[in-house]
Protein backbone atom coordinates (compact mmCIF):
# COMPACT_ATOMS: atom_id res chain seq x y z
CA UNK A 1 0.00 0.00 0.00
CA UNK A 2 1.40 3.40 -0.98
CA UNK A 3 2.05 5.59 2.02
CA UNK A 4 0.04 8.79 2.35
CA UNK A 5 3.20 10.93 2.49
CA UNK A 6 4.25 9.69 -0.96
CA UNK A 7 0.80 10.47 -2.37
CA UNK A 8 0.94 13.99 -0.91
CA UNK A 9 4.43 14.49 -2.28
CA UNK A 10 3.36 13.30 -5.75
CA UNK A 11 0.38 15.68 -5.72
CA UNK A 12 2.60 18.54 -4.59
CA UNK A 13 5.13 17.86 -7.34
CA UNK A 14 2.33 17.70 -9.90
CA UNK A 15 0.99 21.06 -8.74
CA UNK A 16 4.48 22.54 -8.85
CA UNK A 17 5.11 21.22 -12.37
CA UNK A 18 2.04 23.12 -13.57
CA UNK A 19 3.76 26.27 -12.35
CA UNK A 20 6.46 25.68 -14.96
CA UNK A 21 9.10 25.21 -12.28
CA UNK A 22 11.35 23.14 -14.49
CA UNK A 23 14.33 24.85 -16.09
CA UNK A 24 13.64 25.77 -19.71
CA UNK A 25 15.58 23.19 -21.74
CA UNK A 26 15.50 25.46 -24.80
CA UNK A 27 18.01 27.67 -22.98
CA UNK A 28 20.47 24.84 -22.31
CA UNK A 29 22.53 25.06 -25.54
CA UNK A 30 22.94 28.83 -25.14
CA UNK A 31 23.70 28.62 -21.43
CA UNK A 32 26.19 25.77 -21.92
CA UNK A 33 28.02 27.70 -24.62
CA UNK A 34 28.13 30.72 -22.33
CA UNK A 35 29.48 28.51 -19.50
CA UNK A 36 32.28 27.24 -21.71
CA UNK A 37 33.19 30.75 -22.87
CA UNK A 38 33.24 32.29 -19.40
CA UNK A 39 34.21 29.38 -17.11
CA UNK A 40 36.04 26.94 -19.38
CA UNK A 41 39.74 26.65 -20.11
CA UNK A 42 40.41 30.29 -19.24
CA UNK A 43 37.78 31.55 -16.79
CA UNK A 44 36.72 35.13 -17.47
CA UNK A 45 38.06 37.61 -14.89
CA UNK A 46 35.05 39.94 -15.15
CA UNK A 47 31.38 39.26 -14.84
CA UNK A 48 29.17 38.90 -17.89
CA UNK A 49 25.46 38.16 -18.24
CA UNK A 50 23.16 37.05 -21.02
CA UNK A 51 19.39 37.44 -21.09
CA UNK A 52 17.51 35.09 -23.40
CA UNK A 53 13.97 34.50 -24.57
CA UNK A 54 12.06 31.23 -24.09
CA UNK A 55 13.75 29.74 -27.16
CA UNK A 56 17.26 30.44 -25.86
CA UNK A 57 17.89 33.36 -28.23
CA UNK A 58 20.07 36.05 -26.67
CA UNK A 59 18.16 39.33 -26.53
CA UNK A 60 20.53 41.27 -24.25
CA UNK A 61 24.17 40.93 -23.21
CA UNK A 62 25.65 42.71 -20.23
CA UNK A 63 29.36 43.09 -19.44
CA UNK A 64 31.24 45.04 -16.83
CA UNK A 65 34.97 45.54 -17.22
CA UNK A 66 35.36 47.63 -14.08
CA UNK A 67 33.65 45.69 -11.30
CA UNK A 68 32.97 42.10 -10.29
CA UNK A 69 29.26 42.57 -10.91
CA UNK A 70 26.99 43.48 -13.76
CA UNK A 71 23.78 45.49 -14.06
CA UNK A 72 21.22 43.29 -15.83
CA UNK A 73 19.33 46.35 -17.13
CA UNK A 74 15.92 46.08 -15.46
CA UNK A 75 14.32 48.87 -17.50
CA UNK A 76 15.12 47.18 -20.81
CA UNK A 77 13.95 43.80 -19.53
CA UNK A 78 10.67 45.29 -18.33
CA UNK A 79 10.18 47.09 -21.64
CA UNK A 80 10.85 43.85 -23.55
CA UNK A 81 8.18 42.01 -21.55
CA UNK A 82 5.72 44.88 -21.92
CA UNK A 83 6.16 44.82 -25.71
CA UNK A 84 6.21 41.05 -26.23
CA UNK A 85 4.43 39.54 -23.22
CA UNK A 86 7.35 37.10 -22.87
CA UNK A 87 9.48 36.25 -19.85
CA UNK A 88 13.28 36.22 -19.88
CA UNK A 89 15.93 33.79 -18.61
CA UNK A 90 19.23 35.02 -17.21
CA UNK A 91 22.61 33.48 -16.57
CA UNK A 92 25.92 35.03 -15.62
CA UNK A 93 29.38 33.94 -14.55
CA UNK A 94 30.99 34.45 -11.16
CA UNK A 95 34.70 35.27 -11.68
CA UNK A 96 37.28 33.78 -9.32
CA UNK A 97 40.69 34.99 -10.61
CA UNK A 98 41.41 31.73 -12.44
CA UNK A 99 40.79 29.64 -9.31
CA UNK A 100 38.16 26.93 -9.45
CA UNK A 101 36.68 27.24 -6.00
CA UNK A 102 34.82 24.27 -4.46
CA UNK A 103 31.51 26.12 -4.19
CA UNK A 104 29.81 29.18 -5.62
CA UNK A 105 26.35 30.57 -5.07
CA UNK A 106 23.90 33.05 -6.46
CA UNK A 107 24.18 36.28 -4.51
CA UNK A 108 21.26 37.82 -2.64
CA UNK A 109 20.97 40.47 -5.38
CA UNK A 110 20.90 37.71 -8.03
CA UNK A 111 18.09 35.88 -6.29
CA UNK A 112 16.05 38.92 -5.43
CA UNK A 113 15.94 40.05 -9.07
CA UNK A 114 13.38 37.26 -9.58
CA UNK A 115 10.91 39.29 -7.51
CA UNK A 116 11.27 42.41 -9.71
CA UNK A 117 7.88 43.34 -11.13
CA UNK A 118 5.71 46.06 -12.57
CA UNK A 119 1.98 46.68 -12.54
CA UNK A 120 -0.11 46.22 -15.67
CA UNK A 121 -3.80 46.85 -16.23
CA UNK A 122 -5.83 43.69 -16.73
CA UNK A 123 -8.76 44.62 -18.94
CA UNK A 124 -10.65 41.40 -18.22
CA UNK A 125 -10.29 41.66 -14.45
CA UNK A 126 -10.62 45.44 -14.53
CA UNK A 127 -7.76 45.69 -12.10
CA UNK A 128 -3.99 45.95 -12.01
CA UNK A 129 -1.87 42.79 -11.83
CA UNK A 130 1.79 42.21 -11.14
CA UNK A 131 4.01 41.12 -14.01
CA UNK A 132 7.28 39.30 -13.28
CA UNK A 133 9.51 39.44 -16.39
CA UNK A 134 12.36 37.25 -15.05
CA UNK A 135 11.49 33.55 -15.07
CA UNK A 136 14.85 32.15 -13.92
CA UNK A 137 18.26 33.28 -12.76
CA UNK A 138 21.38 31.10 -13.11
CA UNK A 139 25.01 31.38 -12.05
CA UNK A 140 27.92 29.71 -13.84
CA UNK A 141 31.04 28.77 -11.84
CA UNK A 142 34.55 27.86 -13.07
CA UNK A 143 34.24 24.67 -10.99
CA UNK A 144 31.77 23.39 -13.61
CA UNK A 145 28.55 24.04 -11.72
CA UNK A 146 25.40 26.00 -12.48
CA UNK A 147 23.03 27.12 -9.75
CA UNK A 148 19.52 28.06 -10.88
CA UNK A 149 16.34 29.34 -9.28
CA UNK A 150 13.15 29.16 -11.32
CA UNK A 151 10.18 31.31 -10.31
CA UNK A 152 6.84 29.51 -10.35
CA UNK A 153 3.82 30.98 -12.13
CA UNK A 154 2.01 31.24 -8.78
CA UNK A 155 4.73 33.33 -7.17
CA UNK A 156 3.53 36.60 -5.65
CA UNK A 157 5.60 38.98 -3.51
CA UNK A 158 2.57 39.69 -1.33
CA UNK A 159 1.95 36.02 -0.57
CA UNK A 160 5.49 34.62 -0.71
CA UNK A 161 6.99 37.03 1.78
CA UNK A 162 9.51 34.43 2.97
CA UNK A 163 11.32 34.39 -0.37
CA UNK A 164 13.97 36.76 0.96
CA UNK A 165 14.40 34.58 4.03
CA UNK A 166 14.99 31.64 1.69
CA UNK A 167 17.59 33.60 -0.29
CA UNK A 168 19.27 34.76 2.93
CA UNK A 169 19.35 31.17 4.19
CA UNK A 170 20.95 29.86 0.98
CA UNK A 171 23.63 32.55 0.99
CA UNK A 172 24.26 31.99 4.69
CA UNK A 173 24.57 28.24 4.15
CA UNK A 174 27.07 28.94 1.40
CA UNK A 175 29.26 31.51 3.15
CA UNK A 176 28.01 33.22 6.32
CA UNK A 177 26.81 30.71 8.93
CA UNK A 178 29.20 28.95 11.29
CA UNK A 179 28.30 25.68 9.61
CA UNK A 180 28.37 27.17 6.09
CA UNK A 181 30.04 25.11 3.40
CA UNK A 182 32.89 27.59 2.98
CA UNK A 183 33.68 27.66 6.71
CA UNK A 184 33.43 23.88 7.04
CA UNK A 185 35.70 23.55 4.03
CA UNK A 186 38.30 25.86 5.61
CA UNK A 187 38.07 24.00 8.93
CA UNK A 188 38.73 20.65 7.30
CA UNK A 189 41.68 22.10 5.34
CA UNK A 190 43.15 23.57 8.55
CA UNK A 191 42.66 20.23 10.29
CA UNK A 192 44.58 18.54 7.48
CA UNK A 193 47.41 21.08 7.81
CA UNK A 194 47.66 20.45 11.54
CA UNK A 195 47.09 16.71 11.73
CA UNK A 196 48.22 15.35 8.36
CA UNK A 197 51.68 16.96 8.35
CA UNK A 198 53.55 13.70 7.47
CA UNK A 199 51.32 13.23 4.43
CA UNK A 200 51.74 16.89 3.47
CA UNK A 201 55.51 16.59 3.76
CA UNK A 202 55.52 13.80 1.18
CA UNK A 203 53.73 16.08 -1.30
CA UNK A 204 56.12 18.96 -0.47
CA UNK A 205 59.20 16.76 -0.91
CA UNK A 206 57.98 15.98 -4.43
CA UNK A 207 56.98 19.59 -5.17
CA UNK A 208 53.47 18.25 -5.69
CA UNK A 209 51.42 21.09 -4.27
CA UNK A 210 48.55 20.35 -6.63
CA UNK A 211 48.52 16.82 -5.24
CA UNK A 212 48.28 18.21 -1.71
CA UNK A 213 45.38 20.47 -2.73
CA UNK A 214 43.63 17.48 -4.30
CA UNK A 215 44.23 15.44 -1.13
CA UNK A 216 42.73 18.20 1.05
CA UNK A 217 39.75 18.56 -1.25
CA UNK A 218 39.12 14.83 -1.09
CA UNK A 219 39.04 15.01 2.73
CA UNK A 220 36.28 17.61 2.38
CA UNK A 221 34.36 15.44 -0.07
CA UNK A 222 34.63 12.49 2.29
CA UNK A 223 33.15 14.50 5.17
CA UNK A 224 30.78 16.95 3.49
CA UNK A 225 30.15 15.90 -0.08
CA UNK A 226 29.35 18.68 -2.53
CA UNK A 227 27.36 21.71 -1.45
CA UNK A 228 24.12 20.44 -2.98
CA UNK A 229 24.46 17.21 -0.97
CA UNK A 230 24.45 19.00 2.38
CA UNK A 231 21.45 19.26 4.68
CA UNK A 232 21.62 23.06 4.53
CA UNK A 233 21.28 23.10 0.74
CA UNK A 234 18.37 20.67 0.87
CA UNK A 235 16.68 22.87 3.46
CA UNK A 236 17.20 25.85 1.18
CA UNK A 237 15.49 23.93 -1.62
CA UNK A 238 12.58 23.27 0.72
CA UNK A 239 12.27 26.95 1.65
CA UNK A 240 12.24 27.99 -2.00
CA UNK A 241 9.61 25.35 -2.82
CA UNK A 242 7.43 26.74 -0.04
CA UNK A 243 7.68 30.10 -1.83
CA UNK A 244 6.76 28.79 -5.29
CA UNK A 245 10.32 28.63 -6.60
CA UNK A 246 12.75 25.84 -7.38
CA UNK A 247 16.47 25.75 -6.54
CA UNK A 248 18.81 23.39 -8.40
CA UNK A 249 22.53 22.78 -8.83
CA UNK A 250 23.68 21.14 -12.07
CA UNK A 251 27.02 20.49 -13.74
CA UNK A 252 27.29 21.49 -17.42
CA UNK A 253 30.96 20.52 -17.15
CA UNK A 254 33.01 18.20 -14.98
CA UNK A 255 33.36 19.31 -11.36
CA UNK A 256 36.91 20.64 -11.05
CA UNK A 257 38.47 22.28 -8.01
CA UNK A 258 41.77 24.18 -8.04
CA UNK A 259 42.53 25.68 -4.64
Amino acid sequence: MVKLEYIIKAIDEDIKSHQHLRFNKNCLPTFNKFHEETCGEKPRKREKAIITDKDGNIIFTRTDNKKREVDIGWDEIAEYTMNTGNEVYITHNHPSDNWRLPVASLSRADMNCLTSNYMEWDEQAQDFKRIYPIKSISMESPNGSRMTIVRGDNFDVEKNKDFRKASDFLYGAYKIYKDSYNREYENIIMDALENDSPIRQKFVDNDDYEGWDAYCHQQVQNKLGRFEQTENFKNAQKYFRENNCKLTMDYPYEYTVEI
